[in-house]
């Protein structure tokens, strides 16, 4: 795949793991995604977040 063309822009197994965990098992709202060994959970995270919703793009 090259790396222009790829509309991710992250190579394919980093994309296909966030994938798998991230959505699929749900491991991150569920404290079971570990980030160098440890688990990672939202309820530690202290993060300013922006939200826009629309009907339309």
């Amino acid at each position: 795949m090259a790396w222009s063309t790829n509309g991710t822009r992250m190579p394919f197994r980093m994309h296909s793991e966030y994938l798998r965990r991230l959505y699929l098992a749900n491991q991150l709202a569920e404290v079971r995604y570990r980030v160098d060994g440890y688990p990672a959970a939202l309820s530690d995270s202290e993060l300013s977040i922006f939200v826009v919703g629309t009907r339309k793009d």
